[in-house]
């Protein structure tokens, strides 16, 4: 009889960071890296944060591309 070859899946390449704290550094990688104002925003919802709106860091968001719709929700988040 011939061999039986079986190819498995590979392990996911990145774990999951259960304790992971969303910061504006984050949200400026997700904007550079071009995913859609709703996958940020259900990111936001989903995660315990520590972002900055100070109004210079306000300013440093917008200067990085982030929208008015994602800055919002950040803001609002930072107040539960």
């Amino acid at each position: 009889m011939g061999q039986v070859w079986s190819k498995e899946a590979p392990a996911a390449s990145v774990p999951a960071a259960p304790s992971e704290v969303l910061t504006n550094e984050d949200i400026i990688r997700m904007v550079e890296a071009k995913l859609g104002d709703s996958v940020i925003l259900a990111k936001i919802q989903g995660s315990t944060v520590e972002f900055n709106t100070s109004i210079d860091g306000l300013i440093v968001l917008k200067q990085a591309g982030v929208s008015d719709a994602v800055i919002q929700a950040m803001t609002e988040a930072g107040s539960r």
